[in-house]
């Protein structure tokens, strides 16, 4: 084992022990036999803070093997991606006047619009489909025309491929 994670792992040990208790007179509080720490010395090493959790931080970056500021780390890793998007979200200089802008943006209005009832189209699609594929066993207990009945089957599978399409 590394020497550090070694020592690690005894400062996060020596954390979770309890103090003993210290008598008022002042005697016998170190060496005494039977103080019931494990390790023979009979010292408590006490957590340096007023809480336990700076202690936990200490151990923490005890363990990892160093300061580490995530604040840093999430500000690093948005200034990468602000870096590769850099591009998209630059102004672009146009020849053209504002009212093309307007339309262009009067059209997209309009394509998503027709979308949003696509979708909506969709998804009621979706849950009529899985209602008949519960309730298709008792539809085909009402038929008993064998091609009915391999029709009904067929769709079901038909149905249970879509099911797993749409909601997927």
């Amino acid at each position: 084992m590394d020497p550090s994670t070694d020592q690690s792992f005894q400062n996060a040990e020596s954390s979770r022990r309890v103090p003993e208790s210290k008598p008022e007179s002042g005697v016998g509080s170190e060496g005494s036999s039977g103080s019931g720490n494990v390790g023979g010395s009979g010292n408590v090493i006490e957590p340096s803070g007023a809480s336990g959790s700076g202690e936990t931080g200490e151990i923490a970056k005890n363990m990892i093997g160093g300061d580490i500021d995530l604040g840093e780390i999430f500000e690093t890793i948005l200034k990468k991606i602000a870096g590769y998007l850099d591009f998209i979200f630059e102004p672009v200089l146009v020849s053209f006047s504002n009212d093309v802008l307007a339309n262009q943006i009067h059209n997209i209005s309009i394509i998503l619009f027709f979308l949003t009832i696509c979708i909506i189209i969709f998804f009621i699609s979706l849950l009529v489909n899985i209602t008949v594929f519960i309730f298709s066993d008792r539809l085909m207990k009402y038929f008993t025309n064998k091609y009915i009945q391999w029709y009904l089957s067929f769709n079901k599978k038909v149905i249970g491929l879509e099911i797993f399409m749409l909601s997927g």
